[in-house]
């Protein structure tokens, strides 16, 4: 765990010691340095990443291999550039924190939005985007896809979302959903409040994996696996964190206030995600859809704050969540020790063959 260790305290160290007023400008990038670096210079944590080193070889001795096109492509320029798999990790890095800038820059937090951010990514997506290097830079690409539909800024955001399809084949289930973050299309609290409820209840039911299980049988046998593997593999099984910031996701809606359209954007992200969540939570490796709102989990703290208007309580209840954050913290450092080789040994910059 000394990895994770440090990334917290190299974290606090760049909010502590870096002004408000530079911080968009150098704190969020150093900030998103350091993850693209704790996220990029892994060595092998995972069945994920020994499937990927797998593919990595296989498409360097033009062997078959059934992984995306993009991940083929991206791993042989890499080895013709004369370097290993581990520069492939990198690659994938960068390009997702690329994609966090563009979408944190625009959403225009204040300095202690963003540390509440970074603590809540800490908290809820680290140990389960860390190995899923392709879905998570899928998710990346979508959420900037939904900000730029919000934008109306329709072309790009076809062109990118076509991206994260190209990037994980997964991202185009997603078409059906896309719509929901147009500006024009407005949810109401009721329906953020009911739908996820909903897909608890219907969860609890069974209805949902059989129909799933029944679609996977008329199109191909092997496809039941993903409904009815439940192994954990990620940090997101038990659902305790989910269900805690739930609840937070519904008390906000109990507080009256105008919202813009930033928070509409955050706010359909995360019903979303509890939404897909709920739905999936039984149903195996099919749980990793809701991966691709997971990163809106990290906003539910701040949609909720901005919602408080008296100053002398809103500072009370950052105080109050940054404690909750910590309590995560040590939370997803005893899960992550279960499952993790976080230790120095098991990251390098050893990039070249």
């Amino acid at each position: 765990m000394e990895v994770y260790i440090l990334l917290i305290i190299v974290i606090g160290i760049i909010f502590i010691f870096i002004p408000k007023e530079k911080f968009k400008k150098i704190g969020l990038p150093i900030t998103l340095i350091c993850f693209i670096l704790f996220f990029g210079l892994r060595n092998n944590l995972g069945i994920d990443d020994s499937s990927y080193i797998e593919n990595f070889n296989i498409a360097n001795s033009m062997g078959t291999t059934y992984i995306e096109k993009s991940y083929i492509n991206i791993s042989r320029l890499i080895y013709n550039l004369g370097m290993n798999y581990k520069a492939v990790f990198l690659f994938y890095s960068v390009l997702t924190f690329i994609f966090m800038y563009l979408i944190i820059k625009r959403l225009e937090f204040e300095k202690k939005y963003l540390f509440i951010y970074s603590m809540s990514f800490i908290c809820f997506c680290f140990f389960p985007y860390l190995t899923v290097m392709r879905q998570f830079l899928s998710t990346m690409i979508i959420a900037y896809s939904a900000l730029l539909l919000k934008e109306k800024r329709y072309i790009k955001a076809l062109i990118m979302y076509m991206l994260a399809g190209y990037i994980h084949s997964s991202a185009f289930f997603m078409i059906a959903i896309m719509p929901i973050f147009l500006d024009k299309v407005k949810i109401s609290k009721k329906i953020k409040i009911v739908l996820p409820i909903l897909a608890i209840v219907l969860s609890n039911t069974g209805i949902i994996k059989f129909i799933f299980i029944q679609l996977a049988e008329m199109f191909s046998i092997s496809y039941i696996n993903y409904v009815t593997n439940t192994s954990s593999n990620n940090l997101t099984n038990s659902g305790l964190l989910v269900y805690l910031m739930f609840l937070i996701y519904l008390a906000q809606f109990l507080l009256k206030s105008k919202e813009d359209s930033i928070e509409q954007y955050l706010e359909k992200g995360e019903m979303l995600f509890f939404t897909t969540f709920f739905v999936t939570s039984t149903m195996g490796f099919v749980r990793r859809l809701s991966y691709y709102f997971m990163f809106f989990e990290c906003f539910v703290f701040i949609t909720f704050i901005k919602k408080v208007s008296n100053l002398k309580y809103k500072n009370t209840i950052i105080i109050i969540f940054t404690i909750l954050q910590f309590s995560f913290l040590v939370y997803g450092m005893a899960k992550g020790i279960e499952s993790y080789d976080m230790s120095f040994s098991n990251f390098s910059f050893n990039i070249l063959r």
